[in-house]
């Protein structure tokens, strides 16, 4: 929104009173003070109200959607329509007023000061235009920074989890004694953890991506936390087959969730961290029942801010997180449906 306060109180009165002393329609001379201050009032509001008309048409203009792509019948439908209210509104208004109160109109100088008003509207209007673009282009340029750098943050925190040494100790560890007692879990083991780097680096400068995948990449994620944990951990998943493939999702969102809820919450064989992942309409919901470490967890909360501000900017919507005594809720908004 343009902030043309200072403009209108400086330009509107200037206007009024130079253009019709410059075009002669008005006079200081054979007044008295009263008809001077009184006319110069007069004269100032056709302005106002001659400003504002041209303000409203374009703004007008500029809404309508279908002229967007049309640049040149914008301009000339802009200056046309201005020139033409401009030309009527005061030509109308002087006529009506000019009977109430004749001693403050040269009559011979009616179109005069109306083609005055009908040469300057198009250039209050073009003004105003410039100033649309300009103001647009200063804010799509704070987007795009803006979007640069929340993708670049992203990609760190995903370069991050990606080469995070304690991840890749605790799967080497988890790996070691596998290989002495269960081979084939071993080998199901190591397929899993590659296909899991496979996705992080195949994924990694992706802006969304199918629920489907990203469930395939989060079963795979999960087998290797479930080969650590064993029975502590338990996820649900009741989502659709059809939504699948049609549903799309920000890359590593439940991931993230899921990495999240283990970081934060002590569970047992007694009483596993149960997470659930669903679907409806509007969201994909995670949830996961909470026993929150009695020990401090150095945390910023910096994994739900870059995924609340990476869905502001993808889909302009937020995350909905409902912090419950036995339940953390997140709700994630659908991004797209193909078709």
């Amino acid at each position: 929104m343009i902030k043309d306060v200072a403009a209108k109180f400086f330009f509107i009165p200037l206007l009024g009173v130079l253009i019709p002393l410059s075009t002669g329609i008005f006079s200081y001379h054979n007044h008295s003070l009263y008809e001077i201050v009184f006319g110069s009032f007069f004269y100032i509001a056709i302005m106002f109200f001659l400003w504002q008309g041209i303000v409203w048409i374009t703004a007008a203009i500029r809404k309508n959607t279908q002229l967007r792509n049309w640049l040149s019948l914008k301009i000339l439908l802009l200056l046309f329509l201005n020139a033409l209210f401009s030309l009527l509104f005061t030509i109308l208004i002087i006529e009506g007023l000019k009977k109430v109160f004749p001693n403050l109109i040269q009559q011979n100088y009616i179109f005069h000061y109306a083609f005055f008003h009908l040469a300057i509207a198009p250039v209050i209007a073009l003004i105003y235009e410039i100033l649309f673009l300009n103001k647009e282009q200063e804010l799509d340029s704070k987007i795009v920074a803006q979007l640069d750098y929340e993708r670049q943050h992203a990609e760190l925190h995903v370069l991050k989890n990606e080469l995070d040494p304690h991840f890749v100790f605790n799967s080497l560890n988890t790996l070691a004694p596998l290989i002495a007692t269960d081979a084939a879990k071993a080998q199901t083991f190591t397929s899993k953890l590659a296909q899991v780097y496979k996705y992080l680096l195949l994924n990694k400068d992706r802006e969304i991506i199918s629920l489907g995948e990203e469930l395939r990449f989060v079963q795979d994620y999960f087998f290797l936390l479930q080969i650590r944990y064993e029975h502590k951990l338990k996820l649900h998943i009741a989502i659709t087959e059809a939504s699948l493939n049609k549903t799309m999702i920000l890359p590593f969102a439940l991931q993230l969730l899921i990495e999240n809820a283990i970081k934060h919450n002590q569970f047992s064989e007694e009483k596993p961290l149960i997470i659930s992942i669903s679907q409806n309409k509007q969201f994909i919901q995670v949830s996961n029942t909470t026993y929150i470490k009695s020990y401090g967890v150095d945390s910023a909360n910096v994994g739900l801010k870059n995924l609340r501000a990476r869905y502001k900017l993808t889909c302009h919507r937020d995350i909905i997180i409902y912090p419950a005594k036995d339940l953390f809720i997140v709700k994630l908004p659908l991004i797209k449906t193909t078709v």
